[in-house]
């Protein structure tokens, strides 16, 4: 299976916070650096060291279109930058449904599908209700870097999926 990445995003100076208003927005970018077991380079929150001997498995937070196409159905427009993804990707992908597969990127990064994405507070900033409806699997999932290299917007993902590992709605 193929996509491309449809959007990158980093975290801004702060997370968003409980006390807060409303959500507080990602910065786009129209390319990133991954670096292999260590996360996004630019991104300072999945930059973090860890304990030694322990792999991080939430390095990388992935969504698909057809996820959030779901949700604004129900909800009306979502801005992208909005629901605290770094790597958005094109059509429609069920993301925690392949745990263990990796995705291989024009130019050789190489990320794994590690861990389902549980919705956070925030989500409910954009729209009441929408972390409800990202639970059970409907808020994409996160992933490790295998092979460090550059993602950029219109970068073309083959999706590595093995007999047997995960499988996608196309």
């Amino acid at each position: 299976m193929r996509t491309r990445i449809a959007a990158l995003y980093i975290h801004g100076d702060r997370s968003s916070r409980p006390e807060d208003a409303g959500p507080t927005p990602m910065l786009a970018m129209p390319r990133l650096d991954v670096v292999e077991g260590r996360g996004i380079r630019q991104d300072r929150r999945y930059f973090r060291t860890w304990q030694a001997g322990r792999e991080r498995k939430r390095q990388v937070s992935l969504i698909d279109e057809g996820t959030i196409g779901r949700h604004e159905a129900v909800f009306g427009s979502i801005e992208r930058n909005l629901i605290k993804s770094q790597v958005i990707l094109d059509g429609d992908i069920h993301l925690p449904d392949l745990s263990g597969v990796r995705l291989r990127c024009e130019g050789g990064a190489e990320l794994e599908i590690t861990v389902e994405r549980r919705p956070c507070f925030a989500m409910d900033f954009i729209v009441p209700g929408l972390r409800d409806a990202m639970q059970n699997g409907e808020q994409g999932a996160l992933a490790r870097v295998v092979h460090g290299g550059e993602l950029w917007v219109g970068q073309t993902v083959d999706i590595l999926i093995e007999s047997g590992a995960g499988h996608a709605a196309s």
